[in-house]
C-alpha cells in the first residue's frame, strides 16, 4: 500500500498523455497544477484561485505534498522530494517548473546546472563562519529554534524542551500566517496548549516560515535576534539549509 502511494505511476496522471513539459506555457502549467491539487484534495476547489498563496495555508498537508510531488515527478524525473515545501504556492511552482523546462531544453545533460551548484556551495564554504567560531554560549542557557513546530514530531519536541530547565527560550518556526493555527493543531492532537501561556517568556511563535528565504521568512530584526541568541537548531520540518543563518 505504501509503495503504491509513495512511488509515482503514469496511471495516476489524469491529463493528456501526449503533452510533454517542454511545450507547456505558464498558463497551462497553472491550470495543470490547479487540476492536480483539487483532485488530490477536492475541498480546495473554492480556495485555489489565489495562486500566490501557500497551498499549506488553505488545507494541504504533508501527505498531499507527497502525492503532488509524485504527479510532477512523472514529467520531471529529477524533481526533489522537498519541491512542494520549497515552492508552496502555485505561482512559485510554475516559475520553478518553467525554469527547469528551460534548463532541460538548453542544457540537456545538466552541465551548466552542475557547474552553478558547485560554484554556489564553494562560495558558501569560503564564507562559512561556523567552523571558525568559538562557542561562547553557556550550555546551561540554551536557546533553541524548532522548525515544523506545528507538526506531530515538532510539537512533541517543544513539549519536552520546555520541561528542560537548561532551555532558556524556544523559538517555534512554522508555515502559515495565522499564529493561532499552531494552538488549534495542538488541541486536535489532544496536546496541552497551556504551555503557550504558562511559558510565555520562554516560547516565541514565528510564523511565515520560508526555508528557501535568506531570512527564513522573518523580518530583519527577528532574523538578527535569532543570529544573536540561538545555540541549537532542531529541524523537524522538511530540508533546511542552515548555511543561510550566520552569527551563531
Amino acid at each position: 500500500m505504501y509503495k503504491k502511494f509513495l512511488e509515482p505511476t503514469q496511471t495516476n496522471i489524469n491529463t493528456n498523455s501526449s503533452k510533454t513539459s517542454e511545450n507547456w506555457t505558464k498558463e497551462s502549467f497553472c491550470d495543470y497544477l490547479k487540476h492536480v491539487i483539487t483532485r488530490i484534495n477536492p475541498k480546495l476547489a473554492n480556495h485555489i484561485n489565489d495562486t500566490s498563496k501557500s497551498i499549506f495555508d488553505i488545507g494541504f498537508d504533508s501527505l498531499h505534498a507527497v502525492q503532488l510531488r509524485n504527479e510532477l515527478h512523472s514529467y520531471f524525473p529529477s524533481i526533489p522530494m522537498n519541491f512542494v515545501y520549497e515552492h508552496s504556492s502555485i505561482d512559485s511552482m510554475v516559475k520553478e517548473l518553467i525554469t527547469k523546462t528551460d534548463q532541460i531544453n538548453n542544457d540537456p545533460k545538466h552541465y551548466k546546472l552542475t557547474e552553478s551548484l558547485i560554484d554556489k556551495y564553494a562560495n558558501r564554504m569560503s564564507k562559512d563562519v561556523f567552523m571558525n567560531q568559538s562557542n561562547e554560549k553557556k550550555s546551561s542557557d540554551r536557546v533553541v529554534l524548532v522548525t515544523g513546530a506545528n507538526g506531530s514530531l515538532g510539537s512533541w519536541i517543544i513539549l519536552n524542551l520546555l520541561k528542560d530547565k537548561s532551555v532558556k527560550k524556544v523559538y517555534c518556526l512554522y508555515r502559515g500566517e495565522n499564529k493561532n493555527r499552531i494552538i488549534k493543531e495542538y488541541e486536535q492532537r489532544h496536546q496541552p496548549t497551556d504551555i503557550f501561556y504558562e511559558n510565555a517568556s520562554r516560547i516565541v511563535l514565528l510564523n511565515n516560515m520560508n526555508l528557501s528565504d535568506e531570512q527564513l521568512g522573518q523580518d530583519i530584526n527577528t532574523y538578527n535576534e535569532l543570529c544573536r541568541e540561538l545555540t541549537d537548531i532542531v529541524h523537524s520540518a522538511y530540508r533546511m539549509d542552515v548555511s543561510v543563518i550566520d552569527g551563531f
